[in-house]
């Protein structure tokens, strides 16, 4: 009995945000390689905003206008390195490595029409 109690808040792991989250960086990388405006699109959250290390920022539009026009890296990949889960929202501490050049990134992410989106990318250290 107690067992069912304490199991039942959980839900099983197909449904575990960090996985599914996982998964829409996955997309995400192969679209930023290929330079597929609407496979990073689907990503990202009809809100979306980069936050650059300077501060400024850039939105939705804007920033896959400039996805399609800059060159796409001989190598790319995105690691997360921790992640903070919410049923609803959730944020992720990730590193970028493209090419010569490493990002760590605060991502928010929200459960938007079934799927994770990203809401939201801070830059907090850039390697070059």
């Amino acid at each position: 009995m107690l067992a069912q109690i304490f199991l039942a808040q959980y839900q099983p792991y197909d449904h575990y945000p960090g996985r599914l989250i996982a998964a829409q960086y996955r997309r995400w990388d192969a679209a930023y390689v290929a330079r597929d405006v609407r496979k990073a699109g689907d990503v990202l959250s009809e809100a979306f905003r980069l936050v650059t290390g300077s501060g400024s920022e850039t939105g939705k539009t804007a920033y896959l206008v400039s996805f399609r026009e800059s060159t796409a890296p001989d190598e790319y990949s995105t690691k997360m390195l921790r992640i903070r889960s919410g049923t609803y929202r959730t944020q992720v501490w990730t590193k970028e490595t493209s090419d010569d050049e490493v990002h760590y990134y605060l991502d928010t992410w929200v459960k938007e029409r079934g799927k994770w989106r990203l809401l939201g990318s801070k830059t907090l250290r850039e390697e070059h």
